[in-house]
């Protein structure tokens, strides 16, 4: 959260929900308590120039996708990218 403060609109135990320059926010679960450890999700966040690229990295989507519904504020994936 503090390596992007403007991009992180909130955050609690189940979710976050992220600002990516999208119509609508994104908001990512963490219902997978063993999915999101500071382990698995390291590689994400180094280097990462902001959510979306984060996003990205966890989940394999990216704003914008023509796979993705645009209205779509939920998404709901593995680390490995698979939609659950």
């Amino acid at each position: 959260m503090s390596d992007f403060p403007g991009q992180v609109v909130a955050a609690g135990w189940h979710s976050m929900v992220l600002e990516t320059g999208e119509m609508a926010q994104r908001r990512l679960p963490l219902t997978d308590t063993l999915a999101f450890t500071r382990t698995a999700t390291a590689p994400a966040l180094k280097d990462a120039a902001d959510v979306v690229e984060v996003l990205a990295r966890l989940t394999g989507e990216r704003p914008g996708d023509p796979g993705r519904a645009t209205e779509a504020v939920t998404t709901s994936a593995t680390l490995s990218g698979e939609q659950t």
